[in-house]
């Protein structure tokens, strides 16, 4: 059974998420959930399947205005197993949106990308509605 484009629409604790097996990836809004194992399994489930039949590059687009700490171990767990495909030969283009002036989610994003040594690219967004 071929993988299938996952949408799944943002509440008011967790961010919108896009998985499209042609190698798109969005979360996109705020993560302030303590917990959510129902949506971690699908999530992961669904990474873990794509990353037996990538696409030849994968583009992640991280919008997020608010990470906690749970919501931020989560986004590493998918961002480690995506990866995890350069070392298969495959490319990952990570780009991590950042309001102007949001210095804690672009400290976020520099801690996340150092803690799993792969390239990003910080995009400074001057106004929220382009960061979307």
């Amino acid at each position: 059974m071929p993988l299938e484009l996952k949408h799944i629409k943002s509440t008011d604790s967790t961010p919108e998420l896009i998985l499209d097996p042609t190698g798109i990836v969005k979360i996109k809004g705020r993560g302030i959930g303590r917990e959510f194992p129902g949506l971690i399994k699908e999530v992961s489930g669904w990474v873990e399947e794509y990353v037996h039949i990538p696409a030849e590059v994968t583009y992640v687009d991280i919008f997020c205005e608010y990470l906690n700490s749970y919501t931020t171990s989560f986004i590493v767990s998918v961002l480690r197993k995506l990866s995890s495909l350069e070392l298969k030969g495959y490319k990952v283009n990570i780009n991590w949106y950042y309001e102007d002036g949001d210095d804690d989610m672009l400290e976020r994003g520099e801690f996340i990308a150092s803690s799993l040594d792969a390239e990003f690219v910080f995009i400074r967004c001057h106004d929220r509605v382009l960061c979307n």
